[in-house]
């Protein structure tokens, strides 16, 4: 649905004054335009083009005169450049009276864009004869939007104030969208084609961090050089020191160098810098927006990853995580997350909330956290040894593994 407002313009005629009101139309409806006639007494007759904006046409066998006519007559002809010429003229030399001089229909296509409209070559014969020349005055199409069911509409509300959207299904070309960190919620109710989105996000540091979105981001070259992207892939338990205890949980990541992330799934991102960045990706699709989630188990808990747009409270997120600083925390009271990011609730697996410290993240793909061993194997009771799905193990083959609390790779 999109919604033109014509603002109001006025063209002076020395004394006299053209106005138009402002109007607001839908496309596929009809609407009027009412032009106003100020100090127009000393007027008989009045001639001016119309230029209206792409997608607006006008019924110009269906005019209706204004309380300012005296019985003039008006003349319209279709110029060949599409525009409309109208002459309002009295054989008796009548003049003018203020107020409303006519109303033109007008009907809003399909197609009906944002643009720029003029009242030009205004000219005006006065009681004594003797005619003037006005210089031309351009009247502004603002789109904006409104929600109808009935279509193609996505709702966004940033900072508590709800915002509407027109998006054209039948052109993408128009359809370009920035997605705000401001936001307090986003809803998009279908599928729709874009020419660009831009996500807009403030990095204040450089660890891991949640991410969420309803479009799906190309991992390129360029982008690689100002972020680094993860998916979850499992989540640890770990008894270091034997007493059995969980010593330590970890939820194992796997660093994304091509491909694709997809819309509605979550993932972890990681600014190279600190400040504002966006996220540009061009010729795509903005997808209805899903709570999806992912899951992934140890023999004694299971780990749901739950994105969201909205932003939730600390009433929501009770027993819950979330990732700051790098590693996963119990979320506190009077804390609460952003739209466009994911939490993270652990349960038992008789689905009993179960709270735990801080849960560390393990990134495959990172060179520098992993310690490279140059033997075939370990064989060392002293060592507290398990392997990447969490089991514990006598001795080492070739491989990864967590040794005393430590990513070690054996060769």
């Amino acid at each position: 649905m999109l919604t033109a407002m014509l603002l109001l313009v006025s063209v002076n005629i020395s004394a006299q004054t053209l106005s138009v009101k402002p109007i607001e139309v839908h496309t596929g409806e009809q609407t009027e335009m009412v032009i106003n006639l100020t100090g127009g007494t000393s007027m008989t007759a009045l001639q001016f083009n119309l230029q209206l904006p792409e997608g607006l046409t006008a019924a110009k066998d269906n005019v209706t005169l204004g309380d300012a006519t005296n019985g003039h007559t008006l003349s319209i002809q279709t110029l060949n450049s599409g525009d409309l010429l109208f002459v309002l003229y009295s054989l008796d030399q009548v003049a003018f009276a203020d107020g409303e001089l006519l109303r033109l229909p007008l009907t809003a296509g399909d197609e009906a864009i944002a643009g720029n409209g003029t009242l030009y070559s205004v000219r005006t014969a006065t009681v004594d004869a003797v005619s003037h020349t006005c210089s031309d005055a351009s009247f502004t199409v603002t789109v904006t939007s409104t929600q109808d069911d009935d279509a193609n509409f996505m709702a966004v509300e940033a900072s508590g104030n709800t915002v509407g959207l027109h998006l054209d299904y039948n052109n993408a070309e128009r359809n370009t969208l920035a997605l705000l960190d401001t936001y307090t919620s986003l809803t998009v109710t279908e599928d729709i084609p874009m020419k660009q989105i831009s996500y807009v996000r403030n990095f204040g540091n450089t660890n891991w961090q949640s991410l969420y979105v309803p479009f799906e981001i190309p991992v390129t070259a360029a982008l690689l050089e100002e972020f680094e992207f993860a998916y979850i892939n499992a989540a640890r338990q770990y008894d270091f020191d034997d007493d059995g205890t969980v010593d330590d949980m970890t939820i194992e990541v796997f660093k994304i160098k091509s491909g694709t992330l997809r819309a509605n799934t979550p993932y972890l991102i990681r600014a190279k810098a600190t400040g504002e960045k966006t996220i540009t990706v061009n010729e795509t699709t903005l997808y209805a927006t899903e709570e999806n989630s992912i899951d992934c188990s140890t023999t004694s808990l299971l780990f749901t990853f739950k994105g969201g747009y909205s932003t939730l409270g600390y009433g929501n997120l009770a027993d819950c995580y979330l990732l700051g600083g790098g590693t996963w925390n119990p979320v506190r009271e009077g804390g609460s997350m952003k739209p466009m990011r994911f939490y993270l609730k652990i349960e038992s697996r008789d689905f009993t909330p179960l709270k735990a410290s801080v849960i560390r993240i393990t990134v495959f793909g990172e060179d520098d956290e992993t310690t490279e061993i140059k033997t075939s194997s370990i064989n060392d009771d002293s060592q507290i040894i398990y392997n990447m799905q969490g089991h514990r193990m006598k001795q080492t083959e070739k491989g990864l593994y967590i040794i005393n609390g430590r990513k070690v790779f054996v060769k």
